[in-house]
């Protein structure tokens, strides 16, 4: 994987902070070699803990041997005898965490190389204690720049109440308050270690998670100035993708 490099906002400093990224993955090995280059580039970041959900491929040989191999940031690997499910597995990257921020990533998402530093910068200037940026779903074939090329022409408002849903594809240009985003947020770490993800919910559990953070006053915004980008759609490989549209938003 290649780290996929967003234009920086003006006036951004680098700043005394460290990030915590929590990764949950689940026989997923396939796709955290695509994706693992462009997490191990970004700025700030003090450790990476994957959470290995009881998988029963190569993910956990995968996960030692990059363990060993990589020295900064430092890999820390935390394993479920069995699979306990996305929340569960955040919640003991979260307890493992260490920064003073903490982000969610996700085993088949690429960032963008100033993704952690645009939103530490962002969250800063923005006195936001959860913040995220845009995620574009590429498709099979496309560049980075073909898949910011169709995004950029969606036309739908990027809030819709009545749906529960965000299009965090759409382009918009300024800082937008928002209940809830998709999981790779990036906030403050005793708000993750306060709220944590209820285990009961098994799709959405990121939605119900910042709705929770947002009822406590934490301030939720999205950055217009960062980007990520998911894997093409891989039905037979697990993950999010196997839930069909209207069982997740029910």
């Amino acid at each position: 994987a290649v780290c996929h490099k967003e234009k920086r906002c003006l006036g951004f400093v680098d700043m005394d902070y460290t990030v915590s990224i929590v990764i949950p993955t689940y026989n997923r090995r396939h796709a955290l070699v695509k994706v693992i280059d462009s997490y191990l580039c970004q700025k700030y970041v003090k450790d990476i803990i994957f959470v290995n959900d009881g998988s029963t491929d190569d993910t956990c040989e995968y996960l030692k041997g990059l363990q060993n191999k990589v020295l900064n940031p430092t890999i820390g690997v935390e394993t479920h005898s069995q699979k306990l499910g996305a929340s569960r597995a955040r919640n003991t990257g979260i307890k493992a965490a260490s920064g003073d921020f903490i982000m969610i990533g996700e085993d088949d998402v690429i960032l963008s190389e100033d993704y952690v530093f645009t939103l530490v910068n962002c969250l800063d200037e923005t006195g936001a204690d959860i913040m995220a940026g845009r995620i574009l779903y590429s498709q099979d074939g496309e560049t980075f720049d073909d898949t910011i090329n169709r995004c950029n022409t969606y036309k739908s408002n990027v809030i819709n109440y009545w749906a529960m849903s965000v299009l965090h594809s759409k382009p918009f240009s300024y800082h937008m308050e928002a209940p809830f985003f998709h999981a790779l947020g990036l906030g403050k770490a005793e708000i993750y270690k306060k709220i944590l993800f209820n285990p009961d919910f098994i799709v959405r559990e990121e939605t119900y998670f910042y709705i929770r953070a947002g009822k406590a006053g934490a301030k939720l915004i999205l950055c217009p100035h960062s980007l990520c980008f998911h894997l093409p759609r891989d039905k037979s490989k697990g993950g999010g993708w196997n839930i069909g549209a209207y069982k997740y938003q029910y």
